[in-house]
C-alpha cells in the first residue's frame, strides 16, 4: 500500500482526462494489470500525437496544473494525481448513454476508484473534484 499526505481523486469527461501507459486515448487507467494504479505514468503523447497534452492548446490540463503533476507516476508527483475521467464520458450510461458503450461514466468511474484505488492508497488529506462540460 502507498502512502502520501497529498493527493487528488479527480473524475469527469475530456475536460479533465489525461492519458496513461495503461489506459488509452479516452482514459489514464483501464486497470487490466495489479500495478495498474502504482506503476502507470501520465504521458503527454498518445491520441494526439502533434501536441504536448489533450486540451485544444495542446497543453495541461486543469488538474494537472492544480497538482504539479504534469507527467510521470502519480506518486511521484509533488501532489499525487489519480485521474479517473474518461474522454466523453456522461454522468450516467442510463440517463445519457456515451458514444462508445467501452467509455466510464461516472458511476462506473466512482467505482474504479472503489476497486483499484482505495485498496492500495492511503492518505492523510484528499481533494476530490468532478468536472463535467
Amino acid at each position: 500500500m502507498y502512502k502520501h499526505k497529498k493527493i487528488s481523486f479527480v473524475f469527469g469527461d475530456s475536460y479533465t482526462a489525461v492519458h496513461g501507459e495503461k489506459g488509452n486515448d479516452k482514459t489514464w487507467s483501464l486497470f487490466e494489470s495489479s500495478d495498474s494504479v502504482t506503476n502507470n505514468p501520465i504521458i503527454r503523447d498518445g491520441y494526439y500525437e502533434k501536441t504536448k497534452g489533450l486540451t485544444t492548446s495542446g497543453g495541461a490540463n486543469w488538474n494537472e496544473y492544480l497538482t504539479s503533476c504534469y507527467e510521470g507516476r502519480p506518486q511521484d508527483c509533488p501532489a499525487h494525481l489519480f485521474n479517473l475521467a474518461y474522454n466523453g464520458a456522461t454522468v450516467d450510461q442510463l440517463l445519457v448513454a456515451s458514444w462508445e458503450p467501452s467509455i466510464a461514466d461516472f458511476v462506473t468511474q466512482t467505482k474504479q476508484w472503489q476497486n483499484n484505488i482505495k485498496p492500495q492508497v492511503q492518505y492523510t488529506r484528499a481533494l476530490t473534484a468532478i468536472w463535467f462540460g
